[in-house]
């Protein structure tokens, strides 16, 4: 008994000894030199896990109503058209797309009218290039700056024209706005061609000047040409009749609004003039002049000076949505010119023209069909007089491109075209752009014999038009012919 007490008190002595010695170490990590949170645990003992009272659910109250169920809809594919089906990553649409509009049907047989774009863009692309550097370096404005005077208002324009025919020549334009009223212009100017031929003229413009809104411009101006095409009269003339006259003439003109500025598709001018032309053998290193006693017969006003008055009325019907770029519209011109000499000479005429132009959309992008029907024809303003060289109806190229100018001149036009527009480029967001053009034209003339569709003048070809929306600021032309090519270039833009 008493050893077995002997070994409890040793043993409860022990088990003191090893308690005492754990809690006091010092260093250790719970010692109190340490500062250690009484609340954390010690390192190695093991924290109990505490229980959760249990959570209640809310009840809600008596005036709260219940929330409705939603009845779900049976499983399988939703309602209505099936979804598109998901593209591969390496197949999914460009977010820069273009919308096409579907009203254009883009139908084989329309395709094959795109195919000229490509032969066009190689073709001019020395002009394409020029007018990128134009818009890179900003060189429109920076001779804008250079050509204009602020302070008095003035501005400078370049004239520019070349043709296989007439040879290169270039000029200037100076105005003036705001002489009498901020709705006033005065602009001079000329042109020389490298043959020496010149032409110099003034002009003066005042919108709203008479009431209605109707303006005021008139003309001054003197031209000598030296080398004006002439092949005689009539529809049988073949290139070898080619001679050239001289041509001396000065003039001024009146024009006045017949409406107002109140009226869009409707409008028309007044004109009045007096004019004065001398027509004598003209000089050229490549073709005969014209004489007296050729088989080529001089025209009526040879070798005389004439002193002409004329008298013009002109009518427009316009629906165009844009004068410069159209789209789409109709526009009509119809006119009547009096022509008398008044000093003695029995010449005298009335012209008398129309035409009509229809652009139609045919495809997206501002792509457009122009077709145009015209006319002219030269009638008598008195018995017996003969009529003046500038009255006669004429096919050359301004209606018939592949041909030389002044080609030819009789009693009787008509003329048909068809061209292709479409756009090849956009200056910045200015409205202002760069148009290439594909066309077809043919046309008769007679008078001194019958009407008749053989031989048909014809001639085909392209070019490109700088035009803003309110204006044409230059056309380059090469059409073909059978007699040949034609190429044409003029420039007349406001810098």
């Amino acid at each position: 008994m008493r050893g077995l007490l002997s070994i409890a008190l040793v043993f409860a002595f022990v088990l003191a000894s090893t308690g005492a010695s754990a809690q006091h170490a010092p260093g250790a990590p719970d010692s109190p030199g340490e500062h250690r949170d009484p609340t954390k645990p010690s390192p190695g003992a093991t924290i109990p896990e505490r229980a959760e009272p249990p959570v209640e659910a809310p009840v809600p109250p008596d005036d709260i109503p219940p929330i409705p169920v939603v009845p779900q809809p049976p499983p399988g594919p939703p309602p209505g058209p099936p979804p598109k089906p998901r593209l591969p990553i390496t197949q999914l649409e460009s977010t820069t797309s273009i919308t096409f509009d579907h009203r254009y049907h883009f139908d084989w047989h329309w395709q094959i009218l795109m195919l000229p774009e490509r032969v066009l863009e190689l073709a001019f692309l020395p002009i394409s290039l020029l007018v990128g550097a134009v818009d890179r370096y900003r060189l429109d404005r920076r001779l804008g700056a250079l050509l204009s005077v602020d302070n008095i208002g003035v501005k400078i324009s370049p004239r520019f024209k070349f043709s296989l025919g007439d040879g290169a020549g270039a000029g200037l334009w100076i105005k003036r706005t705001g002489l009498i009223s901020w709705r006033s212009q005065l602009r001079a100017g000329g042109i020389v061609r490298f043959d020496l031929d010149w032409q110099a003229e003034l002009e003066y413009q005042h919108a709203l000047l008479f009431p209605g809104g109707r303006g005021l411009r008139t003309r001054a101006y003197i031209e000598r040409d030296k080398n004006q095409r002439f092949y005689g009269i009539g529809s049988a003339t073949v290139e070898s009749d080619r001679r050239v006259l001289e041509v001396y003439e000065q003039g001024a003109l009146l024009e006045v609004d017949l409406q107002g500025i109140d009226s869009f598709a409707t409008s028309g001018v007044a004109q009045l003039g007096l004019r004065r032309q001398h027509l004598t053998p003209g000089v050229s290193t490549m073709d005969p002049s014209v004489m007296i006693g050729d088989t080529v017969a001089p025209p009526p006003g040879f070798d005389i000076t004439a002193t002409y008055v004329d008298a013009r009325l002109v009518g427009r019907y316009d629906t165009r949505d844009t004068n410069g770029r159209p789209t789409r519209g109709i526009s009509l011109e119809g006119s009547a010119l009096g022509r008398t000499d008044v000093t003695g000479k029995d010449l005298s005429a009335t012209t008398l023209t129309a035409a009509a132009r229809l652009h139609l959309p045919i495809l997206r992008e501002h792509r457009v069909l122009v077709l145009t029907l015209a006319g002219a024809a030269a009638l008598p303003l008195f018995p017996g007089d003969d009529k003046p060289l500038d009255s006669l109806a004429m096919l050359d190229r301004t209606n018939l491109r592949g041909y030389d100018r002044e080609r030819f001149r009789d009693l009787y036009a008509i003329v048909a075209s068809a061209e292709y527009r479409f756009p090849i480029y956009e200056y910045l967001q200015s409205r202002i752009g760069l148009d290439a053009f594909t066309f077809f034209d043919a046309g008769t003339i007679w008078g001194r014999e019958s009407f008749s569709i053989d031989p048909l003048r014809y001639s085909l070809g392209g070019g490109i038009r700088g035009a803003a929306e309110t204006k044409l600021i230059f056309q380059t032309t090469l059409g073909w012919s059978p007699e040949g090519l034609q190429f044409n270039i003029g420039v007349e833009s406001v810098l």
